[in-house]
């Protein structure tokens, strides 16, 4: 029980009170930015369907999705880098990519 006098009143959460304040100073999402961080999913998307059941090239992928060729080159090779996508040999002048 309280003591004469005092309330039951909870303690205040300074934490909550401090990560409220934080998020009210944080800037908002710019809309430019959520637009191309968007665009760049479905690209991704694109080009990983594209490549799923049987290995393509780069001119292949690039008429597969209407993409750019320069630009399917570029999401290729980031998304062999971070190994969502393998090669699969060359055919011709060109490598074929496949997803892992």
């Amino acid at each position: 029980m309280s003591e004469p006098g005092q309330t039951d009143r909870p303690k205040p959460n300074y934490a909550v009170e401090q990560i409220k304040a934080l998020r009210a100073r944080r800037r908002k999402d710019d809309p430019a930015k959520v637009a191309a961080n968007k665009r760049g999913k479905e690209i991704q998307k694109l080009i990983l369907t594209s490549i799923a059941e049987e290995a393509r090239t780069v001119p292949e992928i690039a008429a597969d999705t209407g993409l750019s060729a320069q630009e399917v080159l570029w999401w290729v090779t980031a998304l062999r880098k971070y190994g969502q996508v393998q090669d699969e040999g060359k055919r011709g002048d060109y490598v074929a990519y496949r997803r892992k």
